[in-house]
């Protein structure tokens, strides 16, 4: 109940939401019965797209292969060569990862929606963030405050 009160008052803070998540997540792994009531409820939610928040963008139908950029001053431009393949991954922090082995960049896209794009990041550093229990304890240990980094997706 606290959780939900702090992300109900602090909607924009990470952390809120992540408390928040966390305690779902226990409450559903513990009770089967929640659990089953959650997903016939969700059964029950038309199809959709709902985007939810400031700025916030939806995107409906089919997307894969697609370079979706948001935010502020973005500049695009085709090279002709696809980007870092993302992976997404199992944290309350981070939403994918990828490698660009050739240029050695890390490129992180956040649960928030940012993407940071990290320089000369040696692959062995790229593994182990995949291979962590806790891939935001991992960030902050091994890469955050490491190396250098830049806002956006990395370059091409």
């Amino acid at each position: 109940q606290e959780a939900l009160a702090d992300a109900r008052t602090h909607p924009q803070d990470e952390d809120a939401i992540a408390a928040l998540r966390l305690q779902l997540r226990k409450l559903l792994q513990a009770d089967p019965d929640l659990r089953a009531e959650a997903a016939r409820v969700l059964a029950q939610v038309p199809a959709g797209v709902i985007a939810w928040g400031e700025r916030s963008v939806a995107v409906g139908g089919h997307v894969q292969g697609s370079t979706i950029i948001t935010g502020d001053q973005n500049v695009v431009t085709g090279s002709g060569s696809r980007g870092i393949t993302m992976i997404p991954v199992e944290s309350s922090m981070i939403n994918a990862v990828g490698y660009d082995r050739e240029n050695r960049r890390l490129q992180v896209i956040f649960n928030t929606g940012k993407v940071y794009c990290y320089e000369d990041v040696p692959p062995e550093v790229f593994e182990g963030l995949l291979a962590a229990d806790s891939k935001g304890r991992y960030m902050r240990a091994h890469i955050i405050d490491v190396y250098p980094y830049r806002r956006g997706p990395c370059p091409r």
